[in-house]
C-alpha cells in the first residue's frame, strides 16, 4: 500500500465493498505490521485509519544491518514516527517520536516520546502499556547507536547499538564478498546479530520487568518504522547490494608494457633485418 498515493487509496476504497476493518488496512501501514498483532493495535488504539501511517522500513523485507542508517535519517527528515522493536520473543515495544530528531546530537525531547510495550505471550500476568518520557529526557540518534535516557545517559530507559561479531565461522574467508555473505549466514542462525538493544523495563512498570526479566544486549530480533506522510516515501528505500558483492580478483595494470628506462636510438643499435646491403650503405 505504500506505493499508492492518499488519492489511490480512497479510490481503492469507494471502489470496494465498504467493511469495518477496510480502511484501517488501506490507509493506516501500521495495521500490515509483521511485529504487532491486530490485537496490540486495537488494545492501544493505534489502529485508527485516520493515523496514516506509512511504512519506511521493515526488517523482513531489508537486512537488520541498515536499521540505525534508516533511524537516524527519518528522524531527521519527519515530524511524526513510531519505531517498532521485538527485542525479544516475548516482548516488543514502540517508540512514539512526534519531533524531528538533528543527527548526532543529544536532543531534547522532554514529555513528547511515548513508549508502548507489547507482552506477546497469552494469558501473561503483565498486561501492555504506555509510558511518556518526562521533562529533561532526551534522544541521540545516529548510524551506530540509538539511546533515549534521561539527562545523563547512565540513566538510559532504551539503548540500541550496532552489535559485535564472532568471526570463527569466516575468519579465514579472504573473499570480500563470500566473507559478507558467510556473516549473514550466521546471523539468520542466531549465532550473531546486526543490533543489540537494553531496555529499562522499570520504566514501563515493575509487573512487566518482573514477567520478562532483564533485557540487556538481547539480539534485536526485528524492526519496523513508520511515519505520517503525505510524501512519496518508496523513494527512501536503499537499493541494498552488500550481499551480492563481488569481488575482482584480477588486477589489470594500466599499461600491458613493463616499464623500461629511456634510451635514445641511434644508428648503431639499429635492426637491419630485411634490409638489403645497398640501403644500409
Amino acid at each position: 500500500m505504500n506505493s499508492l498515493s492518499t488519492e489511490q487509496k480512497h479510490w481503492i476504497l469507494s471502489a470496494v465493498l465498504q467493511l469495518q476493518w477496510l480502511p484501517s488496512i488501506v490507509l493506516n501501514g501500521l495495521c500490515s505490521s509483521n511485529i504487532l498483532s491486530q490485537g496490540d493495535l486495537t488494545f492501544q488504539k493505534l489502529n485508527y485509519h485516520q493515523l496514516g501511517r506509512k511504512n519506511v522500513y521493515d526488517s523482513s523485507q531489508e537486512r537488520l544491518a541498515t536499521f540505525l542508517d534508516t533511524a537516524a535519517k527519518t528522524l531527521e527528515q519527519f515530524h511524526k514516527k513510531l519505531v517498532v522493536l521485538q527485542v525479544d520473543e516475548r516482548l516488543s515495544l514502540a517508540i512514539y517520536i512526534p519531533q524531528k530528531i538533528v543527527k548526532s546530537q543529544d536532543y531534547l525531547v522532554h514529555d513528547t516520546v511515548r513508549v508502548f510495550a507489547f507482552p506477546h505471550v497469552k494469558d501473561s500476568p503483565a498486561s501492555g502499556g504506555q509510558r511518556p518520557t518526562k521533562k529533561n529526557y532526551r534522544l541521540y540518534c545516529d548510524d551506530n547507536l540509538f539511546q533515549l535516557f534521561e539527562n545523563q545517559r547512565s540513566n538510559t530507559w532504551i539503548f540500541i547499538r550496532r552489535g559485535a561479531s564472532d568471526d570463527a565461522a569466516y575468519r579465514n574467508t579472504t573473499n570480500q564478498g563470500d566473507r559478507r555473505r558467510q556473516r549473514q549466514s550466521t546471523i539468520e542462525s542466531g549465532k550473531n546479530f546486526d543490533d543489540r538493544v537494553s531496555v529499562a523495563l522499570n520504566k514501563c512498570s515493575q509487573e512487566l520487568q518482573r514477567y520478562i526479566g532483564r533485557v540487556n544486549s538481547n539480539g534485536l530480533l526485528a524492526a519496523e518504522i513508520f511515519v505520517i506522510s503525505n510524501r512519496d516515501v518508496e523513494s527512501l528505500r536503499c537499493l541494498d547490494l552488500w550481499l551480492n558483492y563481488i569481488e575482482t580478483e584480477q588486477v589489470l595494470p594500466l599499461f600491458d608494457e613493463e616499464p623500461r628506462i629511456y634510451s635514445v636510438d641511434n644508428v648503431a643499435g639499429a635492426n637491419y633485418e630485411g634490409v638489403s646491403e645497398q640501403t644500409r650503405r
